[in-house]
């Protein structure tokens, strides 16, 4: 019983040091700060400089987290957008005008957009068939498929087989 509680009060006592240390921290700076009007004014301009940086990259990476998640998230239009983009890319397309997309009352998606070598690119997935995207650049038919296909192999780096 006595070693239970020696190794409890043990554990707690190592805890509480844990716990303790950047408050035995602090206090050790403040008693080497001089207790004067312009210290103290300096060191809350310090805190209060590294907070705002603090909330600064705070508010940063919560930008980056939400355009992260973009691709992710969203309505048929933008599937079919990331999944035209991400195949195009993958062959090599470079975009004067990247493909813009609508969606129409009987649910047919249809994207717009052109290289830089003034060729239209368009895509397109049917209403009737919402799993699949027809892409084309110019007259060329370079990929129909399933869009999961083209998310796939662009998540693991490839490229979607060709029509």
């Amino acid at each position: 019983m006595n070693e239970q509680m020696s190794e409890q009060s043990s554990e707690q006592r190592s805890a509480q040091q844990r716990a303790s240390w950047p408050i035995r921290a602090l206090v050790a700076v403040a008693e080497k700060v001089p207790h004067s009007t312009p210290a103290r004014r300096v060191i809350l301009s310090l805190v209060a400089v590294l907070a705002a940086a603090g909330a600064v990259l705070l508010g940063i990476s919560g930008l980056t987290l939400s355009e992260g998640l973009a691709p992710v998230s969203g309505d048929r239009a933008s599937t079919v957008r990331i999944a035209t983009i991400d195949f195009l890319v993958a062959d090599g397309t470079v975009f004067l005008e990247v493909p813009e997309c609508v969606a129409d009352d009987d649910s047919t998606v249809a994207c717009l957009g052109e290289t830089v070598d003034g060729e239209p690119v368009k895509s397109q997935s049917a209403g009737a068939d919402p799993e699949s995207v027809e892409i084309s650049v110019a007259d060329r038919v370079v990929y129909s498929g399933l869009i999961e296909d083209v998310l796939s192999e662009a998540a693991d780096g490839g490229k979607a087989g060709a029509p």
